[in-house]
């Protein structure tokens, strides 16, 4: 009588990518901004810990869609996050 834990069958093979298949950076579109982070204020993203970066990020996009602003730079989010800690 079979297993009904699947003994004996094998699993198909897990896929893997390699790092020239790696997805492309994802865009989170909040409030129509999206694509406008630029490269510094990306790596300045880096440094929020893990836990809290979604949230700024959604701040510094929806910060930067109210005010007009095209390109987040450094200086955009530290001005999004000056608004949003009152």
């Amino acid at each position: 009588m079979p297993s009904h834990l699947g003994a004996g069958h094998a699993s198909p093979p897990a896929k893997r990518r390699l790092r020239s298949q790696a997805r492309p950076a994802r865009c989170v579109r909040v409030f129509g901004h999206c694509g406008g982070l630029g490269a510094d204020a990306e790596r300045e993203l880096r440094k929020i810990p893990f836990f809290v970066r979604g949230k700024a990020r959604r701040n510094t996009e929806r910060f930067a869609n109210e005010n007009g602003v095209a390109t987040i730079t450094i200086e955009t989010l530290y001005d999004a996050k000056a608004h949003f800690a009152r």
